[in-house]
C-alpha cells in the first residue's frame, strides 16, 4: 500500500492533543492510502536534514 509522509512544520511543537486528533483523523479516513504524520519539532535533526534534501511543500 502506498503512503504519504506528511510533516507539520510550525513555529513550535504542535500541541500533543491536536497532533493525536489529526493523526487519528487520517488513520480513520477513507483515503486510499496511509498518511504518516510527523511534527517537525518532534523528529531528530538528522531526520530533518534528510527531509530537507527532498521535500515538496504543500502550503507556504
Amino acid at each position: 500500500m502506498s503512503d504519504l509522509d506528511l510533516v507539520i512544520v510550525g513555529k513550535e511543537k504542535m500541541p500533543i492533543n491536536e497532533y493525536y486528533a489529526l493523526k487519528d483523523a487520517f488513520e480513520y479516513s477513507e483515503l486510499p492510502f496511509r498518511v504518516d504524520l510527523l511534527d517537525w519539532h518532534r523528529i531528530s535533526k538528522g531526520f530533518q536534514k534528510l527531509i530537507l534534501k527532498n521535500y515538496v511543500p504543500l502550503v507556504d
